[in-house]
């Protein structure tokens, strides 16, 4: 998961057209994306000790997925203010998108069979990197016909509908990582209920 590519390239359009924004503060705006994954690496660890394993990962991903929306809202404004609020912005992302990786990756690893995890880490990146282009000409496409600020707003709304894929999956009940295995040979998945 990270920003993609739809905001990525649409907000760039957008701050520097719209809001007039030069290539140094757009440079240090977009770096914020950079500092935020610095702290959530630092910050992923703990978290996840702290609020246990699916409760990280949708408390990270639900930031990570709401810092976009913070782009459209500041598409216009005063300079002091639409700064600031694009660096929280692009900041929260980078945040949330780290700590979300860690502990999702370490699931995906955790769950997945050995002789499996080549062809599952396979998959995932072809799902992924197979959507950036169509996610790009989608957002050219919108900001030409739309608007860049409207197109801002669907592409940060597309974004936060990831969420309802966890909110509906047992991902939040998720205590820790799995640990035992039972005798099919995979990892047993301790959620709260099964500790009760």
């Amino acid at each position: 998961m990270d920003f993609d590519p739809f905001i990525q390239i649409i907000s760039r359009v957008g701050l520097t057209r719209d809001l007039q924004i030069g290539p140094t503060l757009l440079g240090v705006i977009l770096a914020m994306a950079s500092v935020g994954a610095f702290f959530g690496s630092l910050l992923a660890n703990y978290i996840g000790t702290r609020f246990k394993t699916g409760p990280t990962i949708f408390e990270a991903m639900f930031v990570a997925c709401l810092a976009p929306l913070l782009v459209p809202i500041m598409a216009s404004g005063p300079f002091y203010i639409t700064s600031p609020i694009l660096i929280i912005s692009f900041f929260l992302g980078g945040v949330g998108v780290v700590i979300s990786n860690v502990h999702v990756i370490s699931l995906r690893q955790t769950i997945t069979h050995e002789n499996l995890l080549g062809r599952m880490n396979a998959s995932y990146r072809i799902v992924v990197s197979g959507v950036t282009p169509i996610g790009a000409l989608l957002g050219g496409y919108l900001g030409t016909f739309i608007g860049l600020r409207l197109t801002l707003v669907v592409g940060a709304i597309g974004t936060v509908t990831a969420l309802v894929w966890i909110v509906f999956s047992p991902l939040p009940k998720l205590s820790n990582l799995p640990v035992e295995e039972e005798e099919s040979g995979l990892p047993e998945i301790v959620t709260s209920e099964t500790k009760t």
